[in-house]
């Protein structure tokens, strides 16, 4: 009989004692299977950094967004045409002066979505890398580009490079596309058609005594295109859209800014080229 009562409250007693530790385990459990690990690699390229390698745990459903604030700091900034991407990594904002641009790849791919919508997987590989549109921004299995096009110069070299489909706006004096009639959001109160060369060269020192500007940009229109790639020109402050204005304006739209510059023939043919880089024609161009 005492043999009996012992088993019993050895039963009793151990599976109550156990039960604490069991349940306490419990929590470290699920916290461990609700996390995911990534490695996060940041290639600073033309910023001319050390770059930065790290592996950090994040929670499950956690985007690439997020798992780059993990390792380092990321800032999103208003300007930005969306908050599903990114603006700076660890303080390199972009260059559109200089073409500089963070792009972000996924087991050695091209980012197939937007960086604060993609969830990420244990044992993802991002990296990202600041450099200029020839190498990183087009990749076979990228987006179509989206160009806006702020010189009638401009608008032909994307045609002539295989392009036109790919024009979303144009200047007030660049020729539409066949079959197309394509937004512009470039204005300007210059009736370059209906005066004399003796009212144009006045108008223009005038407003510029003034400090007037020439043409106006339809930022908000050109925002909502969503435009990869503004095409512009330095050359002739009077002549089309200021660089200074296409600048401002690209970095609104999170858009890359292609300044054109010919000063020769050479220029024009190396201008051409840089086109049709940018938009992923690199041989077409030729």
């Amino acid at each position: 009989m005492k043999l009996l009562v012992s088993l019993v409250s050895t039963l009793l007693f151990g599976a109550c004692s156990s039960s604490p530790t069991h349940l306490a385990l419990a929590p470290e459990r699920a916290a461990a299977s609700a996390t995911v690990r990534v490695d996060v690699a940041i290639d600073f390229g033309a910023a001319e950094r050390t770059p930065l390698r790290r592996t950090v745990d994040v929670p499950v459903g956690s985007s690439v967004v997020d798992a780059t604030r993990a390792a380092v700091p990321v800032d999103q900034d208003w300007l930005c045409c969306s908050p599903r991407d990114v603006w700076a990594i660890d303080g390199v904002e972009p260059d559109a002066r200089r073409d500089r641009y963070w792009f972000w790849m996924l087991d050695g791919r091209a980012g197939p979505d937007a960086p604060a919508d993609h969830v990420v997987e244990d044992g993802d590989a991002i990296r990202w890398v600041y450099e200029g549109s020839k190498r990183a921004r087009r990749s076979v299995d990228g987006p179509e580009p989206r160009i806006v096009s702020l010189l009638p110069a401009a608008a032909e070299i994307v045609t002539a490079v295989g392009g036109e489909d790919w024009l979303v706006a144009l200047s007030h004096l660049c020729a539409q596309p066949a079959g197309r009639e394509l937004p512009r959001v470039v204005s300007t109160t210059l009736d370059s058609d209906a005066w004399d060369m003796a009212k144009i060269d006045r108008e223009l020192h005038e407003r510029a005594a003034r400090r007037e500007k020439l043409y106006e940009l339809d930022d908000a229109r050109i925002t909502a295109l969503k435009p990869t790639l503004v095409l512009s020109q330095g050359v002739c402050p009077v002549c089309a859209v200021s660089s200074e204005d296409a600048e401002s304006q690209s970095k609104s739209a999170c858009a890359e800014l292609l300044v054109l510059t010919p000063h020769s023939l050479a220029d024009v043919a190396e201008n051409i080229r840089r086109v049709g880089a940018a938009i992923g024609r690199g041989r077409s161009e030729e």
